[in-house]
This record gives C-alpha cells, structure tokens and sequence, in this order.
C-alpha cells in the first residue's frame, strides 16, 4: 500500500477531517488532499509529521473551531478524568499555539478599536469646542 493511501485510510479511521489535519499541519487543506490523492509528493519529514498526527491517542472530540464555544482546557480535562486518552504534548502544543494566535489577533482587533473610538471621541470634542 502506497503512503498516501496509508494516511487516507489513518485519517478517516480516525475520523478526522482533512482540515483538521491541514490546520495542524499548517497547510491548507487543499494541499494537505493532494498528499492524500497521491498528487503531491510528500517528503518523509511531511510523511513522519502525519503518521505521528494520525497515530496520537487523542480522540476525534478533540476536533474543534478555533471560535469553538466549548474550551478546549475544559475538554481536555473531561478527557483526562475519563482516561481517554494519554498525554499528546505536540497536539497540546499545536492547540495552544492556535488559541495563543487567536488571543494574539483579538488582542490587536481591540487595540485598534480602541484607536478608532478614541479619534472618534476627539474628533466629536474638537467639534464640539469649535461650535461653542
């Protein structure tokens, strides 16, 4: 069996979606099908990364949005509880470098909101001056 078979038939007894596996990856997830197809080459270190990925004993729940309601801290406790899993530190690792880009970006967002709110709140004060 080829190894772009292998990591097909791997994610999908997993139930992971391509996507998934792309974001963890850090490549879109039409590169990430192309492996998968037998169109792209893939380079052991690519190959190593995905059958590690594939192989890790977290479960498919672990499958969240980075805008998920459900917090992954939460869930990972609830797995732990009920030993679902074992340790991944590299999945653990990928996910909190997703969350801390996440915070990162809505910690900027709000900065700039705070920029915007406060040129506004000058703007209406130097009208408001200029109209007494």
């Amino acid at each position: 069996m080829e190894s772009h078979s292998k990591i097909r038939l791997l994610r999908i007894a997993k139930g992971y979606s391509q996507e998934w596996i792309a974001k963890c990856l850090v490549i879109s997830q039409n590169q990430y099908s192309k492996i998968e197809r037998g169109i792209k080459p893939i380079s052991k270190e690519m190959e190593t990364k995905i059958l590690e990925l594939l192989s890790s004993k977290l479960p498919a729940q672990l499958e969240q949005p980075l805008d998920s309601k459900t917090s992954l801290l939460q869930l990972f406790y609830e797995l732990q509880l009920e030993d679902q899993y074992e340790a991944d530190t590299t999945l653990l690792d990928k996910f909190i470098a997703q969350r801390e880009s996440l915070f990162t970006n809505l910690t900027n967002e709000i900065a700039l909101l705070k920029k915007i709110r406060e040129n506004i709140a000058a703007k209406t004060d130097t009208q408001m001056q200029g109209s007494k």
